[in-house]
C-alpha cells in the first residue's frame, strides 16, 4: 500500500472538497485507480517479511514458503485432509492450483444496509447505482437528518475508511447537529494545490496579471448585459412589424411592470452571488455548500408573491400606468403570460449571476445568448404562425427564460462550479437568507425606482399624448 507523506496528505478536507466536486463518472474511474492507496499492506510489513525470509535462508536452508502476487483465488475445494486452491495470474492469464493444509481468507468485508433503514427508505436519497447519494457534509436525506459514516467511498473518495479522516467527519457530524461550533475544523492543510493554477479561477482572480483579469472578466460581462438588453429590442421589432402600433405600445405600457420579476431575480442574484464571492475568498465551503437550500427558497417565495397578485390585478396593474380601453386589454394579456413564466426569469438571472460570481463570464454569456436563440426562433413563429399575437412573444420570451434557467440548473447538477453545494436542497437557513437579502437589496430598491419613473412618465403621455408617442418613448 502506497503510503508516503505525500500521499497521505491527501487524506485532508480539501482532498474531499477536490473528489466531491467531480463528476460521478470521473469519480468512479478515478476511484478504481485508487486501491494501492488504501487497501493492502504497507511497506513497513512488506520490509519485515522480507527481512524475515532472508534470516530463514541463510545457510541455503530451504524455505517452505511462497508469495504469489498478482494472483486471483478463482476457486477452492477439499483435498484429503488439506484444500485445492485454484489461480489466475492476472497479467499473463496462466492457472495453477495449490495444495495447503490451512487457508486464511483476509478478504475485508462489504457494507451491508440494516434493515431498519426500511422504515425510512422514502426519505433516503439514492444514486442510479442504488447507493447512498451522500452529501459533502455526510447527510443522505433532503432535511439533512439524517447522517452515515463509512457509506461514502463513491462520493467522498478513497479517504473514507481512513481512521484520521474519521475524526474529521465525526467534528463536521456533531457541529451540525448541535447547529454550532463544537469542534473546530481545519479547512486548508496541504502543502500542494490539487487543481493547477491555470485553472484555478480564484488564484487566476487573485493572483494573475491585471490587465488579462480585467479582460476575461469584463467583455463577458458587458456581451451578457448587451444580450440580455437585445430581448427588450426584439419585441419592439417582431411585436410592431409584425402585430401593429397598437400592439407595441401596449407591450411597452406592460414591460416597465415585468421589471419588478426582474428585481427579485436581482435581488436574489445579486445576493447570492456577492455572498458566493465573499466565501469562495473566505474558503468557507460549509456556507458555499448549503447556499442553495435558502436560495431556492427565496426565488421560489419571490416567484409566487409577484406572480399571484400580479395576475389577479393585472387590468388594475395597466390602468395604474395609464392603459386604457382596447390598449389596456392588450397590455393585460401580454403581462399575465409574462407572469405565468415568472419562475423562470428569476431563476434564469439570478442562477446567472451566482456563474458570473465565480468568475465565469464566458459561461454565463453563453446560456443568456442560448436563451436569446430559442426567443428570436419562437417569436415569429408564435406571433404569425401561430397567430398568438402579443401573447406568442410574450410565451417566446418565457420559453427562453426556461432555457435559460435550465441552464442554470444544469451547469451546477453536473458539478461545474468552483465549490460542492445541494442545488437541489430546499432548506432554508435564517443566517444564509438575511445574508443575501441584505446583499440584494440595492438592487430590488433600483428595480421599483425604475417602475415608479416609468408610471410618472407613462402616465403623463397617456394623459397628453398618443399611442405612437408611448410606443416610440418605450423603445
Amino acid at each position: 500500500m502506497e503510503y508516503s507523506k505525500l500521499t497521505l496528505e491527501l487524506t485532508s478536507p480539501e482532498y474531499v472538497d477536490h473528489f466531491y466536486n467531480m463528476p460521478s463518472s470521473q469519480r468512479k474511474s478515478v476511484l478504481a485507480k485508487q486501491p494501492p492507496l488504501y487497501k493492502g499492506i504497507n511497506f513497513e510489513l512488506i520490509n519485515d517479511i522480507f527481512d524475515t525470509l532472508y534470516g530463514m535462508s541463510v545457510g541455503n536452508t530451504p524455505l517452505n514458503v511462497a508469495l504469489k502476487p498478482s494472483c486471483q483465488l478463482d476457486g477452492i475445494a477439499p483435498e484429503g485432509n488439506s484444500y485445492a486452491l485454484n489461480f489466475t495470474h492476472v497479467q499473463d492469464h496462466a492457472t495453477f492450483t495449490h495444495i495447503s493444509d490451512y487457508v486464511i481468507l483476509a478478504t475485508g468485508y462489504k457494507y451491508k444496509e440494516p434493515k431498519f433503514l426500511k422504515g425510512i427508505e422514502n426519505l433516503i436519497q439514492r444514486t442510479e447505482d442504488g447507493l447512498f447519494e451522500v452529501s459533502r457534509y455526510y447527510t443522505i436525506d433532503e432535511a439533512e437528518n439524517i447522517f452515515v459514516q463509512n457509506a461514502e467511498l463513491h462520493t467522498h473518495g478513497f479517504v473514507t475508511p481512513d481512521l484520521g479522516m474519521g475524526a474529521y467527519r465525526n467534528a463536521l457530524i456533531i457541529n451540525a447537529v448541535a447547529g454550532r461550533e463544537v469542534y473546530k475544523v481545519e479547512k486548508e492543510l496541504l502543502f500542494r494545490s490539487l487543481i493547477p493554477k491555470n485553472m484555478d479561477r480564484k488564484t487566476f482572480i487573485l493572483e494573475g496579471d491585471t490587465k488579462k483579469v480585467m479582460w476575461e472578466t469584463s467583455w463577458p460581462a458587458v456581451a451578457a448585459i448587451v444580450l440580455y438588453g437585445i430581448n427588450n429590442f426584439l419585441d419592439a421589432i417582431f411585436v410592431g412589424y409584425l402585430i401593429n402600433t397598437q400592439a407595441l405600445a401596449a407591450v411597452g405600457m406592460a414591460y416597465p411592470l415585468s421589471q419588478i420579476v426582474l428585481g427579485f431575480g436581482r435581488l436574489a442574484g445579486t445576493g447570492a452571488g456577492a455572498a458566493v464571492s465573499i466565501w469562495i475568498g473566505e474558503n468557507n465551503q460549509d456556507k458555499l455548500y448549503r447556499l442553495f437550500g435558502s436560495f431556492n427558497v427565496l426565488c421560489i417565495f419571490f416567484s409566487l408573491l409577484c406572480t399571484i397578485p400580479a395576475y389577479i390585478f393585472a387590468h388594475e396593474l395597466m390602468a395604474m400606468m395609464g392603459a386604457k380601453g382596447d390598449l389596456q386589454t392588450i397590455a393585460v394579456e401580454y403581462f399575465r403570460v409574462t407572469l405565468i413564466g415568472t419562475v423562470f426569469w428569476i431563476y434564469g438571472l439570478a442562477l446567472n449571476m451566482l456563474v458570473r460570481a465565480e468568475g465565469k463570464m464566458k459561461t454565463a454569456a453563453v446560456m443568456i445568448t442560448a436563451g436569446l436563440i430559442i426567443d428570436i426562433i419562437l417569436k415569429p413563429v408564435f406571433i404569425s404562425v401561430f397567430g398568438w399575437g402579443v401573447s406568442g412573444a410574450a410565451w417566446a420570451t418565457n420559453c427562453g427564460m426556461l432555457i435559460y434557467s435550465l441552464l442554470g440548473f444544469y451547469y451546477y447538477a453536473q458539478g461545474k462550479s468552483s465549490f460542492s453545494t445541494r442545488w437541489k436542497s430546499f432548506s432554508y437557513d435564517p443566517a444564509i437568507g438575511k445574508r443575501i437579502l441584505k446583499l440584494g437589496l440595492p438592487e430590488m430598491i433600483l428595480s421599483v425606482m425604475g417602475v415608479i419613473q416609468s408610471i410618472i412618465i407613462f402616465n403623463a403621455i397617456a394623459a397628453y399624448g398618443t399611442e405612437k408617442d408611448i410606443s416610440f418613448l418605450r423603445f
